[in-house]
This record gives C-alpha cells, structure tokens and sequence, in this order.
C-alpha cells in the first residue's frame, strides 16, 4: 500500500516510523542539526517565491543537503499566520509527518492543535515575529 500526497510516494510501512519535517525560514535554513534530520520542508512561503527559495538554497552552508520543498498554495502577500498553520497542518497530516520544527510560536500553537499525535518543537530563531 502506498500514501499519495503531492507527489511524495511512501510505502505504507514508512509511515509508522519517524518522518521529521520542517518550516524553512528560521529553521532548516538557520540550524544545521535539524537540517541534518529533516526529510522534507513544510513552509509558509508562496509557490510564488520558490525560485528565490530555490537560489537561497544554492548557498554553500546546504551544500550536499536538500530536501523536498511543499510552498503554500497561495499568492504571494496573502499569507498569513492562520492560512499558513492550516496549509503546514494539512500537509503534516497528508504526508504523515511525526516530528515538526517550527520557529513561530503562534503557528507552533496552532498546528499542534490540529494536528494531534504529531511532536511539535518549538525552536529559537530570530526569525520568529517579534523577536
């Protein structure tokens, strides 16, 4: 049996392990160790801003890691922190996430609400709002 989720394929006896994810600003791309562990990123940013994301990601501090990138669906300047926690959660879910890392104390709050079972950790960054 296979899981489907935007054209991530998994068996269905890989979903029972660890799968570990990650927002990308102020996470993946500020702290190696989470880089390391993470096996896809769940970010806020727009589809809009992926090759930006894309050439961010050419720096040589990620040279020989990457990671699968899911960009909300949105336009760019539309979101916000309730359509970007209800994008992040819906994707945890379909992709059968077991570990998140976020750095935005009000999405972390609500992406464990929706999200149940799912470890959610909350990480210092400088990127978090009002810091």
């Amino acid at each position: 049996m296979y899981h489907y989720a935007e054209g991530a394929v998994r068996r269905a006896s890989e979903v029972s392990q660890s799968f570990h994810a990650a927002d990308f600003d102020g996470v993946w791309d500020s702290l190696p160790d989470i880089r390391m562990i993470t096996k896809v990123i769940i970010t806020g940013r727009s589809w809009e801003e992926a090759i930006g994301t894309f050439h961010q990601m050419n720096d040589p501090k990620f040279i020989g890691r990457r990671a699968p990138i899911y960009f909300n669906p949105v336009r760019k300047g539309i979101p916000n922190v309730d359509n970007i926690s209800a994008w992040k959660s819906e994707m945890i879910k379909r992709l059968g996430v077991t570990d998140f890392w976020e750095d935005d104390p009000e999405e972390a709050k609500i992406i464990e609400t929706m999200c149940p079972g799912v470890a959610i950790h909350l990480v210092n960054s400088s990127h978090a709002k009002g810091n």
